[in-house]
């Protein structure tokens, strides 16, 4: 999934390799998933705003 995320911190929030969504993160939103992670960050405004989208 491509997310430019917006830069602020992630909430403590982010996708696992497995797809979940879960806490313990430490970063800003939009960290991670590139080619070469398997994670991602994502704060729960962008997350909210994603689902919507889907």
């Amino acid at each position: 999934m491509t997310h430019a995320g917006c830069g602020n911190h992630c909430g403590g929030y982010g996708y696992n390799s497995s797809g979940k969504y879960s806490s313990g993160w430490s970063g800003n939103c939009g960290d991670g998933g590139r080619p070469n992670a398997a994670w991602y960050l994502m704060c729960g405004a962008c997350r909210a705003k994603h689902l919507k989208q889907t």
